[in-house]
């Protein structure tokens, strides 16, 4: 008799265990869906990188060494890409091994999502960015660009407008592209 008792009190102890396990990863899941769908950047003063292509690696390098550089000694550096986070997490980090160690002071972030997508822009707080850098991406210029104008597009639509103050850096690579650029993310007057 002691011996099924024990065996029934582990067992079940053990199917309580698994269940209860089940229960929280689902839970664990949800929430990290719901964060991922919903969650907003809060930040100001932040650094964003629209678009995730070769060069953001690169880019992000210098990003931090300016940031560590400069009168503030840091800040965060905000990436959008539609690569998932934990891919640019990994490339990050076989890029740069001792991030951590070398740019103390600069957070990065790493969010999924479309840089021409109201909805994305919208999560990282474009609004109180002091910089912007968009990114056009695409094999062919022509592509690159088109990518590069539909995201100051989605720029201008924000509910939240980005002021004046906030340097907006935009890569173009042909140069029949550049005056509309510059016409649509509002680097000039009307």
């Amino acid at each position: 008799k002691m011996l099924t008792a024990a065996i029934f009190s582990i067992v079940g102890l053990i199917y309580c265990l698994v269940v209860l396990g089940l229960i929280v990863e689902q839970g664990r899941t949800t929430m990290d869906g719901w964060t991922r769908k919903h969650g907003k950047l809060v930040a100001n003063g932040h650094t964003v990188v629209l678009g995730w292509t070769d060069k953001t690696l690169f880019l992000l390098g210098e990003l931090a060494e300016m940031l560590a550089d400069s009168e503030w000694r840091g800040g965060t550096l905000v990436v959008l890409g539609e690569l998932p986070a934990i891919e640019m997490r990994e490339e990050v980090g076989i890029t740069y091994p001792n991030w951590d160690r070398m740019y103390p002071r600069v957070k990065l972030v790493l969010r999924q999502g479309k840089p021409y997508e109201r909805e994305d822009l919208n999560k990282i707080a474009l609004h109180a960015a002091r910089h912007i850098i968009v990114l056009g991406w695409g094999g062919r210029p022509g592509l690159a660009d088109s990518h590069t104008i539909t995201t100051c597009c989605a720029m201008r639509c924000l509910p939240q407008k980005v002021p004046r103050s906030t340097l907006v850096i935009a890569e173009v690579q042909l140069e029949q592209n550049v005056p509309i650029v510059r016409q649509v993310a509002g680097l000039v007057d009307h």
